[in-house]
C-alpha cells in the first residue's frame, strides 16, 4: 500500500494538465471553451500546430470528430479532450505502472514466453490470466492475422533467443544465480586447468629445434585452452543457466541444472583420487575449496528457481514477505525501469507546462513606450524554452551514484540498468582483491624467509672464508622485505579497491552524459565507430578482471622497488643524491610558482594586461629562468604520466589517451571503446523511454487496430505539439520522407555502379 500511495503521488493528476493543453489547443484558433466540435475546428487546429498534410485528409477529420464525440453532445470541452485522447488506448492500464510486474505480463497477463507461444497455438492457456486482465478475449485470435490484418510471419514474431545466457537483454530470473554460475565457471576451469598443465596434457611437444618448436609447441598449448574454456562453457555455463530462463517456466530445466551443479561440484574431489597415482600433490587442486563453497551458494539460488516457479508470481506478489525474497530479478529490475519512465514522464510534462505564460497574449512595453509586443502563448512558450530550457544538476559522482543505490532512486528515477556483464566483471575483481591479498602476504612471508635463509648461508660460509662485506649486503635482510614488501602490499590493495569502487558510479556518469548529450551520439559523426563490432562487448568482464590486477601488480611493484632502492646498501647513496636533486628542483619550481601568481595578480587580468611595461618584465625574467628549470617539467610529466598511465591501466570504463592520439590511422587504446559499447547496446535495449514504447507495441499487437488508432494518434500529437511546440522542428512530413527516400535510392544506385566499374577493372586487367 506505501508503494502505491508513494506511485499516485507521482502520478500527474490529468484535469489540470489537460485543461491546460486544452486552453492552449483553442487560443491557437483563437476559439474558446464549449465551441461547436465540428470538422472546421478540428482541421484548424491541426493547421495551426504545422499539420497541412493531415488538415486536407476528410476522412481523418471525421474520425477525430466522432471519436471526441462519443454519445455527448457536439462541445470541444474537457470530457470531449479527454475522451480524444484517451478513448482508443483505454485497453492499457496505468496501474501495471505501479505492478512488480514485467511488460510481457501487463500486456498478455500471462507469466513467460512459454505460456504466450502455447496460447497462440492452441488458445488453451487463456483461463491462466487473473483477475486485472480477465476481460481480454483469447489471446489466439486477437494475434490471428485477420486480427491484423497483415500477415506475420512465426518466425519474426518467435525468433530463438536463447534467452538464458542473453547477456545483452539480460534476461535472467536472478542476476545472483548468473554472476554466481560464472564465478563458478571460474573456478571449475581453473580447478581442471591446473592438473592438464601439470601433467602436460596441454603442452606435450618435445623441442629439438629451440625457436620454430616452441613456437609451434605455445600455439598448440593456447589453442587447446581455448578450445577447453569454450567446451567447458557450453557443458558448464549454458544448461546450468536454463533454469535461470525467465522465458520458460520449465521446472524440468532447474532440475537439471541442480544435478550439474552437484555433479561439477563433486567430480573434482573424486578427481583428486584419480590421480593420485601420478603422483600430483593435492596442492595442486587448491581451488577445490573455493570451488565446493560457490557451488553450495549457486545450489542453494537455484532451488529457489523452482520454488517460486511453483509458487507462482501471482502469489508471490500478493504476499509482502514472499515478494521480498523470491522476486525474480528480471521482474523487479523491469518494474523499476516502469516507475522511471513514469518518474521522466512525468518531470517532462511539468517542466514543459512550466515554460507557458499564465496569460496567453503577454503586454510587452518597451521603456514606457506606446508600442505594444503581443505574442502567442506558443511563441512565448518557445521563447521560455529557449532562455530557461537548459537546467543543469550535478550528478553521477561516486557518492551520489552510491547514495542512489542505496535509496533505489538510480533505478526507479534515473532509469539506470546495471549490466550483469559490469556484475560479473565487478565480482571477479572482488575474487582478484582477495586472490592479491593472499599472494602479497605469503609472497612477503616467502621471500623473507628466502632472504634469512640466504645470510645464514653466508654467514655459515664466511665462517670458513673471510668475505668482503659488500657481499653481506648484496643479500636483503628479512626486516628490508618487510618494509619494502609491506607498503607496496598496502598500495596495490588501495588502489585495487578504489579502482573497483568507481566502475559503477562510472558507468552510471557515461550513461547520463549520453543521454544529457554531453557525450555526443547519434548526429555525431565519430559516433559511427561504437556501431561497428558491436559484438566485441564479450572483452570487457575479462579485461576488468585483468586489468585490475595488472594495475594493483604494477603499483606493487613500483612502491616495492623504490622502497628497496631506498633501503638497499647498493643503491642508497644514489638514491639519496637523486631525492635530494630532485626535492631541490621542486623547491625551486614552487618559489617560481609563487612568484609567478604574485606578478600575475598585479600585472595581468585574463587575456589582457594591466601594466604592459612590469607584464613584459616579468615574462622576460620567467622565460630566461624557465630554461634552466625545464628539466623539472619533464620530471613532472614523467612520474605523472607513470602514475596515472599505471592507474588507468585498471580502468576500461574511461577513455584514458585522447581521440586524437593515433599513428597512420591507428588507435592505441581501443578498450574503453568496446566497454562503452556495451552500455549504449544496453541503452538501445533498456532505456526507461523504450520500455514503454515496447509496452504500446506490444498493446498494438495484443489488441490490434483497436489500440492506438489514427484518430487518437492525432489528437495526442496535437497534444504534445501544443504542450511542447519546440518539438515541431523534429516533425518529418511525406514529402521530406518522400526525398530522403529518392536520395537513398540514388546513393545506393551510385555505390552500386561504382562497385560494378570496379569489377569490370579488375575482370580487364
Amino acid at each position: 500500500m506505501e508503494q502505491r500511495k508513494k506511485f499516485e503521488d507521482m502520478r500527474i493528476k490529468p484535469e489540470g494538465l489537460i485543461g491546460h493543453v486544452l486552453s492552449l489547443l483553442l487560443k491557437s484558433v483563437n476559439a474558446e471553451e464549449d465551441s461547436v466540435l465540428d470538422k472546421e475546428l478540428v482541421k484548424e487546429l491541426l493547421i495551426a500546430h504545422s499539420e497541412f498534410e493531415r488538415a486536407e485528409d476528410d476522412e481523418l477529420l471525421e474520425e477525430m470528430v466522432n471519436m471526441a464525440r462519443g454519445s455527448a453532445p457536439t462541445k470541444m470541452n474537457l470530457d470531449a479532450f479527454f475522451r480524444a485522447l484517451t478513448s482508443d488506448i483505454k485497453a492499457y492500464d496505468p496501474v501495471c505502472e505501479s505492478r512488480v510486474t514485467t511488460t510481457i505480463y501487463d500486456v498478455f497477463g500471462l507469466e513467460s514466453l512459454d505460456q504466450i507461444r502455447r496460447e497462440t497455438k492452441d488458445g488453451s492457456a487463456g483461463n491462466e490470466q487473473d483477475e486485472e486482465n480477465a476481460t481480454m478475449p483469447p489471446l489466439s485470435s486477437l494475434l490471428s492475422n485477420s486480427t491484423l490484418n497483415v500477415k506475420v510471419p512465426s518466425e519474426l514474431v518467435w525468433k530463438p533467443m536463447s534467452a538464458s545466457i542473453d547477456l545483452v537483454l539480460d534476461t535472467h530470473r536472478s542476476v545472483s544465480f548468473t554472476v554466481s554460475l560464472w564465478v563458478f565457471y571460474i573456478f571449475l576451469v581453473v580447478t581442471y586447468t591446473i592438473p592438464l598443465t601439470a601433467q602436460g596434457l596441454v603442452d606435450s611437444v618435445i623441442c629439438e629445434v629451440p625457436f620454430g618448436c616452441n613456437l609451434g609447441s605455445k600455439i598448440v598449448k593456447w589453442l587447446g585452452y581455448a578450445i577447453f574454456f569454450v567446451i567447458a562453457g557450453f557443458i558448464v555455463v549454458y544448461p546450468i543457466q536454463l533454469g535461470n530462463d525467465p522465458t520458460s517456466s520449465s521446472t524440468r530445466k532447474q532440475i537439471l541444472g541442480i544435478a550439474l551443479i552437484l555433479m561439477y561440484t563433486v567430480v573434482p574431489f573424486i578427481a583428486v583420487a584419480l590421480y593420485q597415482h601420478y603422483q600430483i600433490s593435492v596442492n595442486e587442486y587448491s581451488a577445490l575449496d573455493s570451488l565446493a563453497m560457490d557451488g553450495g551458494i549457486l545450489l542453494v539460488i537455484s532451488l529457489l528457481l523452482p520454488i517460486s516457479n511453483r509458487i507462482g508470481s501471482k502469489r508471490i506478489r500478493n504476499s509482502a514477505r514472499a515478494s521480498k525474497w523470491l522476486t525474480s530479478h528480471n521482474i523487479r529490475a523491469e518494474s523499476d525501469i516502469k516507475r522511471a519512465a513514469n518518474h521522466k514522464i512525468k518531470r517532462m510534462l511539468l517542466n514543459a507546462s512550466s515554460l507557458h505564460p499564465k496569460s496567453s497574449m503577454p503586454d510587452n512595453r518597451a521603456n514606457g513606450e506606446n508600442v505594444v509586443i503581443r505574442r502567442s502563448a506558443k511563441d512565448e512558450a518557445v521563447l521560455n524554452f529557449i532562455l530557461k530550457g537548459d537546467k543543469i544538476a550535478q550528478c553521477g559522482g561516486l557518492l551520489w551514484t552510491w547514495k542512489q543505490i542505496w535509496n533505489r532512486t538510480l533505478y526507479e528515477e534515473e532509469g539506470i540498468w546495471i549490466h550483469t556483464r559490469l556484475l560479473i566483471g565487478q565480482v571477479g575483481q572482488v575474487m582478484v582483491i582477495a586472490f592479491l591479498s593472499v599472494l602479497l602476504f605469503f609472497g612477503t612471508k616467502y621471500i623473507a624467509a628466502a632472504a634469512d635463509k640466504a645470510r645464514e648461508q653466508l654467514e655459515s660460509t664466511g665462517e670458513i672464508v673471510d668475505l668482503p662485506r659488500w657481499v653481506y649486503d648484496f643479500v636483503p635482510t628479512s626486516q628490508q622485505v618487510y618494509q619494502t614488501f609491506t607498503p607496496g602490499t598496502v598500495t596495490a590493495l588501495i588502489v585495487a579497491i578504489s579502482i573497483f569502487i568507481l566502475y559503477i558510479p562510472s558507468t552510471t556518469a557515461t550513461i547520463l552524459k549520453f543521454r544529457t548529450g554531453m557525450l555526443p551520439s547519434l548526429r555525431d559523426p565519430s559516433f559511427q565507430r561504437f556501431k561497428v563490432g558491436v559484438d566485441s562487448v564479450f572483452f570487457n568482464a575479462s579485461n576488468m578482471i585483468w586489468a585490475l590486477f595488472g594495475a594493483a601488480l604494477l603499483f606493487a611493484v613500483l612502491v616495492t622497488g623504490l622502497l628497496f632502492l631506498i633501503l638497499w646498501p647498493f643503491t642508497r647513496n644514489l638514491i639519496v643524491l637523486a631525492a635530494a636533486w630532485i626535492l631541490g628542483l621542486f623547491i625551486t619550481i614552487l618559489l617560481k610558482t609563487i612568484t609567478l601568481k604574485l606578478m600575475r595578480r598585479n600585472c595581468f587580468s585574463a587575456f589582457y594586461r594591466m601594466k604592459p611595461s612590469g607584464a613584459n618584465r616579468s615574462t622576460l625574467a620567467f622565460e630566461c629562468w624557465q630554461i634552466g628549470l625545464g628539466g623539472g617539467v619533464l620530471i613532472s610529466r614523467l612520474i605523472q604520466f607513470i602514475l596515472a598511465s599505471f592507474f588507468y591501466i585498471g580502468r576500461i570504463d574511461v577513455p584514458f589517451l585522447s581521440d586524437h592520439i593515433s599513428f597512420l590511422g591507428y588507435r592505441f587504446d581501443l578498450v574503453p571503446t568496446h566497454f562503452q559499447k556495451d552500455i549504449l547496446v544496453h541503452e538501445a535495449h533498456r532505456h526507461p523511454y523504450l520500455e514503454r514504447i515496447q509496452a504500446m507495441y506490444l498493446m498494438r499487437l495484443r489488441h490490434g487496430e483497436r489500440f492506438s488508432c489514427r484518430a487518437g494518434a492525432c489528437w495526442r500529437q496535437l497534444f504534445v505539439l501544443a504542450l511542447m511546440p519546440w518539438l515541431s522542428k523534429y516533425r518529418i512530413f511525406q514529402h521530406k520522407r518522400e526525398a530522403d527516400a529518392v536520395e537513398d535510392y540514388e546513393f545506393m544506385m551510385r555505390m552500386k555502379r561504382v562497385n560494378n566499374d570496379a569489377s569490370l577493372s579488375k575482370t580487364s586487367q
